[in-house]
């Protein structure tokens, strides 16, 4: 066995390749989590999401689910459910896409990602319109909503529109701040 490693031994280039595209990979898991993990850190980011993406965004999931209440839940039922979820999963997929792929600083690598989670769950979602099994039509669409939901929390996690501003760095404590630009001489009494 050592003579077989000897006879192909891996090159210098072929080892800085793999080391390379390594740090891809490095580089993509460490920005999908610093984007998962920053809105935690941010009170309005949090209650946008619960207040408008799913309840307001989910509403008609949401009736169709309270119908269902004080019912037992048939087959069509599950179907009408499911179907519900996967009309608000696409939407949600594609604003969610088109806000990474509009920004020009975010990275290629998550872009490509954004692109594979649209694909998926556009598949899962016309998936759940088109069947007639309950309960498929019901993995799909769970599926394809938390992908949905998963892509936008990403896609939104750096929008600054979502983030208190902060204030000088020491002017709470009254430390010296820089002086506004500009003079009160032209301002008339």
């Amino acid at each position: 066995m050592s003579a077989h490693k000897e006879q192909y031994p891996v090159s210098a280039k072929k080892k800085t390749r793999l080391t390379f595209m390594s740090q891809h990979w490095k580089d993509f898991f460490s920005d999908l989590s610093h984007r998962v993990k920053q809105p935690f850190g941010q009170p309005s980011f949090i209650f946008y999401f619960i207040s408008i993406i799913l309840i307001v965004g989910g509403l008609g999931v949401l009736i169709s689910l309270s119908k269902f209440l004080k019912e037992p839940i048939t087959d069509d039922d599950k179907l009408s459910i499911a179907r519900s979820l996967s009309t608000y999963l696409l939407p949600v997929l594609a604003t969610a896409f088109v806000e990474l792929n509009l920004r020009e600083s975010v990275k290629r690598s998550i872009r490509m990602f954004a692109l594979f989670i649209l694909v998926i769950g556009t598949v899962l979602a016309v998936f759940s319109l088109i069947t007639s099994l309950p309960n498929w039509a019901k993995y799909s669409s769970y599926t394809g909503s938390f992908l949905a939901l998963f892509l936008w929390w990403v896609a939104y996690s750096t929008n600054e529109l979502f983030y208190e501003p902060l204030p000088a760095p020491g002017a709470a404590i009254g430390d010296n701040i820089p002086e506004p630009v500009g003079d009160l001489d032209e301002i008339q009494h």
